[in-house]
């Protein structure tokens, strides 16, 4: 990638739905965005030498900031809240001043609650805390309707991520809506990325240290009044890739030495501990191959979407191939004055 289109990138900074003035963006130095699931999105801005009798009109904490980055058309990228500002003064240099804050995830931070809920399913309570939040939800139905479950002392992200793991989802904010859903809900690569064209850099590690062949969920229905065991095995999980080198439940049990995994510590009934010793298999498949990698600036690239990895024919591998497609769970975009708009991402397979 030419060094000329990463210096075209562009940005644009509102606060409070206005444009910051030329004046403010001619000290700006860098732009740092990092988005994850199961965390508030954060974003930095960074200014060298700016009048700091600038600040108070333009960056008051709570001020609603909406960051754009791209190259012929800056795209959205996060809007959150201003909830810090970092100053440093030095004799050697010019001050410089972080402007930082997070997306409305952070609000479900805000204090812990003991509550119940009953007869009801995981997307029902997430729509019921987004909706105390003042946040709009996207969710994907949950199957499995709870008699009783116990927010105990939890503020409602930890809450909602306990929950979203025991039913294999996942939580992440895009596009000022928040998302419930599960895990592998979207399985068309959003983008392509090739080895020397738009992909930069890329970092593929295939491991079996934490892969097990079958997964037990044990626990006493206390409305029955029994006991209650449910297996899954590895030849049912996920897959993300659909290549013929995709890893099959025998062949994993097979390399793993027939590991299994069991789970005691959680009350149950009989459907969620189907659901659990699902979600657990999945979620352990897919530490199969994770990948770091670096791209050129692209917005489109988010926690939950698909990348499809293309142009790594004869780099070494021998017989693993690492192209195909990968699950994003974590990007960083940064742009700064000299080396442009970049986006960093994590990513993960379990498929050779």
């Amino acid at each position: 990638m030419p060094l000329q289109t990463l210096l075209n990138s562009r940005f644009q900074i509102l606060v409070n739905q206005s444009k910051l003035p030329m004046a403010v963006e001619a000290y700006l130095d860098s732009i740092t965005v990092e988005i994850d699931r199961n965390l508030p999105g954060l974003f930095q801005i960074e200014f060298m030498g700016l009048d700091f009798a600038e600040v108070p009109a333009h960056f008051s904490p709570g001020a609603i900031v909406d960051i754009q980055l791209g190259f012929d058309q800056p795209e959205p990228l996060i809007k959150g809240e201003i909830l810090g500002l970092e100053p440093q003064f030095s004799s050697a240099q010019p001050p410089r001043l972080t402007v930082w804050g997070c997306d409305s995830l952070h609000r479900l931070q805000w204090g812990t609650k003991t509550r119940t809920f009953l007869n009801t399913t995981d997307s029902a309570i997430a729509q019921k805390i987004a909706s105390e939040a003042l946040l709009v939800l996207q969710t994907v139905e949950s199957p499995v309707v709870h008699e009783y479950v116990m927010q105990a002392n939890q503020t409602d992200l930890q809450f909602l991520l306990q929950r979203a793991q025991q039913v294999g989802y996942e939580l992440f904010m895009a596009d000022g809506t928040l998302f419930f859903q599960p895990i592998l809900q979207n399985t068309s690569p959003r983008q392509v990325l090739t080895l020397g064209q738009n992909l930069l850099e890329f970092y593929p590690r295939f491991s079996l240290m934490s892969q097990a062949a079958k997964v037990t969920v044990k626990g006493w229905d206390i409305f029955q009044k029994q006991a209650i065991a449910e297996t899954k095995n590895a030849g049912k999980f996920a897959q993300v890739n659909d290549s013929n080198l995709a890893v099959r439940g025998e062949v994993l049990a097979r390399r793993s030495g027939a590991a299994a995994a069991v789970i005691t510590d959680r009350p149950v009934n009989t459907s969620m501990a189907q659901q659990m010793a699902q979600t657990q298999l999945d979620q352990t498949a897919l530490e199969l191959v994770t990948a770091e990698g670096t791209c050129v600036g692209n917005s489109q690239i988010r926690p939950g979407t698909m990348v499809l990895i293309q142009g790594l024919d004869g780099q070494p591998g021998g017989q693993y191939s690492f192209e195909g497609k990968y699950y994003v769970t974590g990007v960083t975009h940064r742009f700064d004055v000299v080396q442009g708009y970049l986006t960093d991402f994590k990513a993960k397979r379990n498929a050779q």
